[in-house]
């Protein structure tokens, strides 16, 4: 299977080792503002996951190459040992920190976004909730395991002098 690895591998760092002797390797790279062109049915899970709520189209696109990622095209890769592999992703300001197992699955993530646009849903309640207050920077931390996702925005929320910090999970 062909996928499309966006970006420059920026280190290499074997670390400790995990329960049960598993070995952890983990790998960074910057990514590019390259699109995805091959769809990967192995973490079709994550996919769906991420696919059940709304999120921002950056989110999205930098999901997708977490997705496409194949541990197995790497030269860390070891295929005679049960090893998990952590990859770091980053994207300008965005960050995924990615768990696969050595079949290349996702185990887990986790997710930050700075400066996000909120579903409008979201966005909409928020404004109801709170009447001239401005939006003045909204983060987006996500976690996927084992199937779920949770999506939570912190939101910096600000009326003249005064400013709150309102967290949504979504």
């Amino acid at each position: 299977m062909k996928t499309i690895i966006m970006g420059l591998i920026v280190s290499l760092i074997t670390t400790a080792v995990l329960a049960q002797h598993e070995n952890v390797m983990v790998t960074s790279f910057e990514t590019s503002n390259h699109k995805v062109y091959e769809k990967s049915a192995a973490n079709s899970n994550y996919i769906n996951a991420a696919l059940e709520k709304t999120v921002a189209k950056r989110i999205a696109t930098l999901e997708d190459i977490v997705a496409n990622y194949d541990i197995k095209q790497e030269s860390i890769y070891s295929p005679n040992k049960k090893t998990t592999y952590t990859v770091d992703f980053k994207q300008n300001s965005d960050h995924i920190k990615a768990i696969y197992d050595q079949e290349g699955l996702i185990i887990k993530t986790e997710e930050a976004y700075n400066n996000v646009r909120m579903p409008y849903s979201i966005s909409g309640k928020l404004a109801q909730n709170y009447p001239g207050w401005s939006f003045e920077n909204v983060k987006c931390l996500i976690t996927y395991s084992n199937g779920d996702k949770r999506i939570a925005y912190h939101v910096e929320l600000a009326k003249g002098r005064d400013s709150k910090l309102v967290e949504l999970i979504h």
